[in-house]
Parts: structure tokens; sequence; C-alpha cells
């Protein structure tokens, strides 16, 4: 016995909508859109955690420090810090898995985000040793993984053959 239909339309009320009157349009995620929308994210992390703390008077502008310091120990800018960041750490692994039948520096998008990741969730006062760790792991490969797409990109550019 099939059970009734209890879901909201489109119009707001509760009539059956057959499967076929439903239409999803496919949306293509790539490894560029993945990577532009961490930078995004990133980006807004990195501004607006800082203001939180600035706005709440739980430290001053200057003296200047690191992100990690300023953003990575007050509450509740930790929070969003570490979400933020941690968001991009997954979007970044996953932009790499999806670049691995194109180029041979696709794991260097998993470190990267590993680094990234685990930067954002120790804090230099939690453990500064663990936290310098990921934060040179993270920066490394992110200029190797910039370095590889460039020698790809050079090397598509030169190439005779016709890429796929």
């Amino acid at each position: 016995i099939d059970a009734p239909s209890c879901s909201l339309n489109q119009f707001g009320d509760n009539t059956r909508i057959d499967q076929q009157d439903i239409v999803v349009e496919s949306v293509q995620i790539t490894a560029a859109r993945l990577l532009a929308l961490t930078s995004l994210i990133g980006g807004f992390t990195c501004v607006v955690a800082p203001l939180i703390t600035i706005a709440l008077k739980q430290r001053a502008l200057f003296p200047l420090v690191t992100i990690s310091v300023f953003a990575g120990k007050y509450h509740p800018a930790v929070y969003l810090f570490r979400v933020g960041l941690v968001s991009c750490g997954v979007l970044s692994c996953q932009a790499g898995i999806l670049l691995r039948w194109r180029t041979q520096f696709w794991w260097l998008g998993l470190v990267m985000g590993v680094g990234l990741a685990g930067l954002s969730v120790v804090s230099p006062p939690e453990n500064n040793t663990v936290h310098l760790i990921f934060a040179g792991t993270f920066f490394l490969s992110a200029t190797a993984f910039d370095a590889g797409m460039a020698i790809e990109a050079s090397r598509a550019c030169h190439s005779r053959s016709v890429q796929p």
C-alpha cells in the first residue's frame, strides 16, 4: 500500500506531484569552480573573523599579529575561522580529486586541503608546533600546486597534440 504524499509543491499546497513533472537542472562542478569558491570563502573568513574580534573589543588591531593568533583565539570569531577554513580545505581536496585524471600534480590539492584544515583547527595557543607544521604544509603545497598548474598549462600551450 502506497502512503499518501504530504509534501508541499511549488504552489504551497499538498496536491500530489508525479515524478515526471519534476525537472531538475544539472550543475557541473569543476575543479576551477571549487577553487574559486575556496577563494571566496577563505577571503570572507579571513576578513570577517578579525572584524568580529575588533568589534567585540577582544583585541585591538595594532600591534598586528598573524590571522591565526588574531582570529583563532577569541570567541566567537574562532568558530567562524575554523568552519570557514576547514570548508576551504575540504573544497581544495575535492578539487584535487577532480583533477586526478588531468594532471600529475593533483595530489598537491589534497595535501593543500589537509594543511589548510589542520592549521585552522589547531591554533597557536593550543599547540604552536602542530599549527606551524600544518601551516608550512599548506603554504608549501599551495605554492607547488600553483607552480604545477602553471607547468601543465605551459605544456598544453606548447604541445602539438590536441588536449582533451
